[in-house]
C-alpha cells in the first residue's frame, strides 16, 4: 500500500513538474530517478490522457443508462448482470 502511495506521489510531482515547463532530464535530477524512468511515467500519463478523452466510451455509456433502468425492475436482474 505504501509502495503505490509513493509511487502516485512521484507521478504527481511529475506531472507538476513537466506542467512548469521542466524537462524529463530536469525532472529526473529533481526527484532523484534516471530518465528513463521519468521517461516511462510520461507516457504512461499520455497514454493515460488520451483514452480518457475518448468520448465515445462516454456517450456509450451514457446510452447503456436507460437500458439498465428498464431491465433493474425485472425480477432476477441485478446490477452484475447488466455490468
Amino acid at each position: 500500500m505504501a509502495r503505490m502511495t509513493i509511487e502516485m506521489a512521484v507521478k504527481k510531482q511529475i506531472s507538476i513538474l513537466q506542467s512548469l515547463g521542466s524537462v524529463r532530464k530536469a525532472i529526473a535530477w529533481e526527484l532523484g530517478l534516471s530518465r528513463d524512468t521519468v521517461k516511462s511515467y510520461v507516457d504512461v500519463s499520455e497514454t493515460c490522457e488520451s483514452e480518457s478523452n475518448n468520448d465515445t466510451r462516454k456517450d456509450d455509456l451514457q446510452n447503456f443508462f436507460p437500458l439498465c433502468q428498464s431491465e433493474l425492475p425485472r425480477k432476477g436482474v441485478i446490477r452484475q448482470i447488466l455490468w
